[in-house]
């Protein structure tokens, strides 16, 4: 039910600005995912959806901006970065998955997608590649080569794939 006194602007700053780089950090000890799936619903229903997905993408950039990726040098450390993200994104997801049950749904995209393409451009595409192709070329670790392909994988699909104009950042 869309309610008429609903105010987008105070319950992205009293809730959802704080709890969404809170997961993207992996501090959630403290959260009621509970509490951040109704105030996400919430914006949902009163159609702020847009408004959420681009304050979500703002706290993706920000968070990938605060920490260091490891593009270069360490592959491992590079794996160990991204599984904490996925993670973090992972629990993301489920706080919002009404937004992404009936928004995203439309578009037939997925916060995870959208996230992952945002990680993607976020990262040294030319370390990148020197470092994994040295890694791939070099390693005897067969779960390492396994895992990072599995990521470049998923990268490579999230990138693939054509977000709508209207869920396109900027």
């Amino acid at each position: 039910m869309i309610s008429q006194s609903y105010s987008y602007d105070s319950v992205w700053r009293r809730q959802l600005s704080v709890a969404v780089p809170n997961i993207l950090r992996g501090q959630t000890d403290h959260l009621s995912i509970e509490e951040v799936y109704r105030a996400a619903y919430g914006a949902v229903i009163n159609k702020c959806a847009d408004r959420l997905l681009n304050d979500i993408r703002q706290c993706v950039f920000k968070h990938l901006r605060s920490v260091d990726i490891p593009p270069s040098g360490d592959p491992q450390a590079l794996l160990e970065h991204y599984k904490q993200f996925k993670n973090s994104v992972r629990l993301l997801t489920n706080s919002m998955m009404y937004m992404e049950r009936t928004y995203l749904a439309q578009y037939q995209m997925t916060l995870s997608v959208i996230c992952l393409k945002i990680y993607f451009d976020s990262l040294s595409i030319t370390s990148l590649d020197k470092t994994l192709a040295h890694f791939l070329h070099s390693s005897n670790d067969q779960d390492s080569i396994n895992n990072v392909s599995l990521m470049i994988l998923e990268l490579q699909q999230a990138v693939a794939l054509t977000m709508p104009q209207s869920l396109q950042y900027s």
